[in-house]
């Protein structure tokens, strides 16, 4: 018993050497691409109710979704966990309901526009600027 016990320590030991990092930056970016994802939060705030805001990117950084009202897009350079992003370009539509929806939109593009770093936990997109979280998102589809 007790030298099964000690192939099994070596062997799970052995697992460390293995670089995690690595492997989990390479499956969270793969989570990352092959999922569009909806908004739960901004600013700590959940969505507005009736509304809903999409996210995707594809591996070439385009970035694109719909703020509520207005569908966007526009390009990030991901480095790592890492992002240099631009200003996002969105149609022109209004909607008047739910109230607040055109604010919560502009509130997230502009956001989005400045955001750093971004990590996923427990299948949730976690978007940064600098250390301040700025948007929490779940899977929609994959």
């Amino acid at each position: 018993m007790a030298k099964y016990l000690t192939i099994l320590l070596f062997l799970l030991g052995g697992c460390s050497s293995i670089e995690p990092n690595k492997i989990s930056s390479e499956d969270s970016y793969s989570e990352l691409l092959a999922n569009q994802w909806l908004v739960d939060t901004i600013n700590e705030r959940a969505v507005i109710e009736g509304s809903s805001i999409t996210f995707s990117i594809s591996s070439n950084g385009k970035v694109k979704g719909n703020g509520g009202a207005n569908n966007y897009f526009g390009s990030w350079q991901i480095n790592g966990f890492q992002i240099e992003s631009s200003a996002m370009a969105s149609t022109k539509m209004y909607r008047a309901k739910p109230q607040g929806v055109m604010q919560q939109e502009s509130e997230f593009l502009m956001g989005l526009a400045k955001v750093t770093h971004w990590q996923i936990h427990y299948q949730k997109l976690h978007l940064y600027h600098q250390d301040k979280l700025f948007a929490v998102f779940v899977v929609t589809k994959s």
